[in-house]
């Protein structure tokens, strides 16, 4: 957790807390804080590079990429 910036895991506590929390059936905790914060880092780095599965990946994880784009324009 040392490695992920304060502004990740702030980003992201905002958005579980006000967004995320509002659009899915589960009751969720602080541990999504942790482990979304380090995937938004990741997934930051990554967008760096092409995605040649990005059409499988709209295919399979359709709901979650709404959910994501959601997060995105927050």
């Amino acid at each position: 957790m040392a490695e992920i910036s304060y502004e990740y895991i702030k980003v992201t506590g905002d958005l579980v807390y006000f967004g995320i929390s509002e659009r899915v059936n589960v009751t969720l905790n602080s541990l999504p804080i942790i482990t979304l914060s380090d995937h938004i880092a990741f997934a930051i780095e990554c967008k760096k590079f092409t995605n040649h599965l990005i059409y499988q990946i709209y295919d399979y994880f359709s709901d979650e990429l709404v959910l994501g784009r959601y997060c995105s324009e927050r």
